[in-house]
This record gives C-alpha cells, sequence and structure tokens, in this order.
C-alpha cells in the first residue's frame, strides 16, 4: 500500500473514518502509548535474557501487571464518566 501524499489522498485513506475522526489527541496518544508499553516490555525481555526460561515468567508476569493497570485505568475512566462500574445499570446507557 502506498502511503498518501498529500492531504486530499490520506482523506481518502481509512485514517478519515468517522470513528477515527471523532478521536481526541489524548485518546490517540493513550492508544500509542498502550502498543508502546505492550511492545516495549516484551522486547526488553528478549533483549536482556534470551537465554533465560525465567525470561517466559517474567515476560507473562509483567504482562498481567500491565495488564491489571489498564483495565483499572478504564474502570476509572468509566467510573468518572458513568458515575458508576455497575454492568447492569450501564445497559440502560445503550441506545
Amino acid at each position: 500500500m502506498r502511503k498518501p501524499l498529500t492531504l486530499g489522498e490520506l482523506k481518502q485513506t481509512e485514517w478519515a473514518s468517522p470513528a477515527r475522526i471523532g478521536r481526541t489527541v489524548k485518546s490517540e496518544l493513550r492508544e500509542n502509548l498502550i502498543c508502546l508499553l505492550e511492545n516495549g516490555v516484551h522486547l526488553s525481555l528478549v533483549s536482556l535474557a534470551p537465554g533465560l526460561p525465567e525470561t517466559a515468567l517474567f515476560g507473562v508476569a509483567t504482562e498481567v501487571v500491565v495488564t491489571v493497570f489498564l483495565l483499572l485505568y478504564v474502570i476509572a475512566g468509566l467510573y468518572q464518566q458513568a458515575g458508576t462500574t455497575d454492568t447492569l445499570r450501564m445497559r440502560e446507557l445503550h441506545g
């Protein structure tokens, strides 16, 4: 796939979809940071100790910690926006 060279070409790609246009800079940065964290953990473990079996165990443990942190972050944002984390009450917010 060829990269767009002009703004007009960029607007004709998937990057100009309504879902992407509505995102804020903060949400875009958050998504990019999450990807960097996920990829950086694995790359640093492989480069530091590629032959150690403990590396895999440490990688799994690190992945769990990062995942729990991100879920807590999402839940905190949900609570801040909706005022609750009760899934039964969340169903009322749907369409």
